[in-house]
């Protein structure tokens, strides 16, 4: 599922040009037995699966290895916070994220409180496709974070083609 179309754009010229970095982790290699499993029954009960507490825990404490200072965590979950503009900009001015991609009924709330997640929707829809929600997902906030100004306000990836285009238009660059 990725890069997808996050590497066949700017955004993919930017990714190969080091502007931007991303890194998948498959959490089944965290997984539990001879299967891998990363999913069990919700304790107390309950309809469907949910992402088992001690495999998040094993994978976002090597996703976070290389994170310098405050590195947020977001956790795709239709009762998130909406996923805004104004987030983009904070996301965007921060040394990165880890974007966590359920795809059962759930995490444990024990997991989110513990790593403090930012619980984040795209809207309040359910798509057929479980898998494709996962990559929508996380394409979208990094798609949208790197159109957002940095730190140094200085055009990200999306901005510097922008200014380039602008310049060439104005006969400032050839």
């Amino acid at each position: 599922l990725f890069p997808g179309t996050l590497g066949a754009s700017l955004l993919g010229k930017a990714l190969q040009d080091g502007l931007w970095r991303l890194e998948t982790i498959d959490i089944r290699s965290f997984g539990l037995g001879k299967h891998r499993q990363v999913d069990d029954t919700p304790t107390g009960g309950g309809a469907g699966m949910v992402l088992k507490p001690d495999v998040v825990d094993k994978a976002i404490r090597f996703a976070q290895r290389d994170a310098h200072g405050p590195w947020p965590i977001i956790y795709f979950t239709p009762r998130g916070r909406p996923m805004t503009q104004a987030l983009a900009q904070q996301l965007s001015e921060g040394p990165g994220a880890t974007l966590l991609c359920g795809r059962f009924e759930g995490l444990d709330e024990r997991v989110i409180q513990r790593h403090n997640m930012l619980e984040v929707s795209l809207g309040d829809f359910v798509m057929t496709v479980r898998t494709a929600h996962q990559g929508t997902s996380s394409r979208s906030v990094a798609g949208v974070c790197q159109r957002a100004h940095g730190p140094d306000r200085r055009p990200t990836a999306l901005g510097r083609a922008h200014h380039r285009r602008k310049r060439r238009e104005q006969g400032l660059d050839p």
